[in-house]
């Protein structure tokens, strides 16, 4: 199904999604962001409240939810998202709360991956992948570890 805008406050300028591409932008807005279908998909499964907004380009379908949408154009789109070709659908999903905790939390869980100053993004991507495969309850990344939620 084909959806349109749905307004839930005042439009964001373009600016304030390329701010989500750098880490420091990320964590001042409390939010990243998630490109493809199958991603943002997967995201609106598993976490529907987390998805802040969701912004398609083109004749690309937006899902069906609660959260705003938007359709913007291509040139639009290519100024928004990471990749350079972007596949004409990006959410914007909100921060966990305790993403950047300087603390562990009181029940870390029985399994917690460490990942120390491993950085380059697609490893710590493909171990927190691997981690969640294997029913970690958790994973805790240095400091000088890649930004677990770049693209």
């Amino acid at each position: 199904m084909r959806g349109s805008y749905v307004s839930h406050g005042p439009l964001r300028p373009l600016k304030w999604y390329k701010q989500l591409t750098s880490p420091k932008g990320r964590l001042q807005a409390g939010a990243f962001l998630v490109e493809g279908a199958r991603h943002v998909s997967q995201v609106i499964a598993a976490a529907p409240q987390a998805v802040l907004e969701v912004i398609a380009s083109g004749e690309t379908r937006l899902p069906v939810g609660s959260f705003p949408r938007r359709r913007v154009s291509d040139l639009q789109m290519r100024a928004i998202a990471n990749s350079s070709t972007p596949q004409g659908l990006v959410a914007v999903v909100r921060l966990p709360e305790d993403a950047s905790a300087p603390k562990l939390p009181p029940e870390a869980g029985g399994r917690v991956l460490l990942l120390e100053d491993v950085q380059d993004p697609g490893n710590v991507g493909a171990l927190i992948r691997t981690a969640a495969a294997f029913e970690f309850q958790g994973v805790i990344l240095s400091h000088k570890c890649a930004d677990p939620y770049g693209p």
